[in-house]
């Protein structure tokens, strides 16, 4: 229909568009008759001239006749461009409107068909309507029929709603019993459930506890088991240092015993020494006296060379000088073998100065040591000290996490055992529900089913109420005690379905 409307519109828009057209084309053409009107005025006017001219005097008629020609000729060339001009225009724009004409009665031709294809289909739209009304009716009739039935069905029907209404109230009650049972079966499955969950939390917080403590007791036992470690380790150090300060003593004692001994070896060789010196001394001694003696006897041989000396005697002398020299090669010899002797004594000497040198350094070496060991002994006495404390700190802390993890065991058994009790008591209210709720939803599908067919008879009545009112003018006076009675019935089907509506259906 909307579409039918915009192409009427569309239309009657063509029509006028084709109408101002026609209107300006009039104009047009009205202006172009005013021009030719206006040129046969002219030529009308110049025939007056030239009969009135006729009447003046051949000259003043050649002048005026001359006159009016080159005016008339001037205004009629003017007038007959302007006038060409115009109409060139004019057919121009007739041409180009005829052209726009043409092309508006076409689609004025296409909408035309269109409008044409249009009113069929309203056609068809009304005799469907008309179709769709006659439906109608018989279908509104069929439905009054069935309505005066239902009115019938429903009249029969109002003790057995009575009743119903009755089962509904018991119902009712039964189910605010039931409700509060349920409530009461709630919350006591809450307080049993916060129980629960307090007893779980309790029972978390114990078993973490009791990680904790275990994790703790395991520490304790390994830092104990590390101090027994050390102090097996010092005890060992101790033992170690202990046995390496009597081998040092020991040392030390041979190192005093060997340094006395060499000691007494060193005055014995400087005894020797002395000795050796005083004997060298005393042979030095003879050898320059010996020496004197054979410079003496030299220069008595040569006194006695000089005096004729004897050859027994220069013998002698010879003999006792070579009983000098042997004396003199012996001692010698028996000094170098001294002087060797001494060298030796002398080296032993300084070798012995050394190694007493080294044992002093030793000696000082070992005492810092000795003085080290001690020092650390004692540190080491105090630290076992300070252990023997932390292991009875220790010990004690044990005794105590023990005892506290043995009243932690205690308690949690009975939280285990109440756990165990209030599980059983929510188990049995589970099993109480579960029954509870069997029968409620055997109750509310009886509910439901009760709320359907409630809620259909008022539909019914409703659709009822609705056609017996536009037929109520014509029979109102045979239905008057069919219309009590279906208000009544109405009322209680009303009644009934706005408690029922209130109900819950599970």
């Amino acid at each position: 229909m909307r579409k039918l409307f915009r192409r009427q519109g569309e239309q009657r828009k063509i029509r006028d568009k084709s109408d101002l057209i026609v209107k300006s084309n009039g104009q047009r053409n009205s202006e172009l008759e005013k021009g030719i009107n206006f040129y046969a005025e002219y030529l009308k006017h110049l025939d007056a001239c030239s009969s009135g001219a006729s009447q003046l005097s051949p000259s003043d008629e050649a002048h005026t006749q001359n006159s009016d020609l080159y005016d008339g000729k001037a205004t009629f060339a003017t007038t007959q461009s302007e006038l060409l001009q115009k109409l060139e225009d004019a057919y121009q724009r007739e041409s180009n409107l005829e052209e726009k004409l043409k092309e508006k009665i076409k689609s004025y031709q296409e909408l035309k068909e269109e409008n044409v294809s249009l009113n069929k289909q309203i056609e068809s739209f009304t005799t469907g309507q008309t179709k769709l009304a006659e439906k109608h009716s018989r279908d509104k009739r069929a439905l009054v029929e069935e309505i005066v039935e239902l009115q019938r069905r429903l009249d029969g029907l109002t003790p057995s709603l009575a009743l119903k209404e009755a089962q509904i109230a018991r119902l009712e009650t039964e189910k605010d019993t039931a409700n509060n049972q349920v409530r009461n079966v709630t919350n006591q499955l809450q307080c049993l459930q916060m129980k629960l969950d307090e007893a779980r939390r309790d029972e978390a917080v114990i078993s973490k506890l009791d990680l904790e403590r275990r994790d703790e007791m395991d520490s304790l036992r390994n830092s104990l088991k590390r101090f027994e470690i050390e102090i097996e380790d010092y005890k060992e150090k101790e033992r170690t240092f202990a046995e390496d300060l009597s081998d040092l003593k020991r040392a030390l004692r041979e190192a005093e015993l060997l340094g006395k001994k060499e000691k007494a070896i060193a005055e014995k060789a400087l005894e020797e020494n002395s000795g050796l010196i005083k004997e060298n001394s005393e042979l030095c001694a003879k050898i320059s006296l010996l020496e004197i003696e054979i410079a003496q006897l030299n220069k008595d041989n040569e006194f006695r060379k000089m005096n004729d000396i004897n050859l027994a005697e220069l013998a002698e002398i010879r003999e006792s000088e070579k009983r000098s020299k042997l004396e003199v090669s012996r001692l010698q010899e028996k000094l170098k073998a001294e002087q060797e002797r001494l060298h030796n004594t002398e080296a032993q000497f300084d070798e012995y100065r050394k190694k007493e040198e080294e044992v002093g350094q030793w000696h000082h070496r070992t005492q810092k040591e000795l003085e080290g060991l001690q020092t650390l002994s004692s540190s080491l006495s105090n630290e076992n000290k300070l252990l023997r404390q932390d292991k009875l700190t220790l010990s004690d802390r044990c005794e105590e996490l023990q005892n506290k993890l043995r009243k932690k065991d205690e308690e949690f058994e009975r939280m285990r055992d109440e756990y165990e009790t209030v599980s059983e008591h929510y188990r049995k209210v589970l099993e109480k529900l579960e029954l509870e709720t069997a029968l409620q939803h055997e109750r509310a599908g009886e509910y439901e089913d009760l709320v359907n067919r409630v809620h259909q008879l008022s539909a019914s009545l409703s659709r009822d109420d609705s056609s017996s009112k536009s037929s109520r003018g014509k029979r109102q006076t045979a239905s008057s005690e069919n219309s009590s009675g279906k208000s009544t019935g109405e009322e209680k089907v009303q009644f009934i379905v706005l408690n029922l509506a209130d109900l819950p259906v599970r």
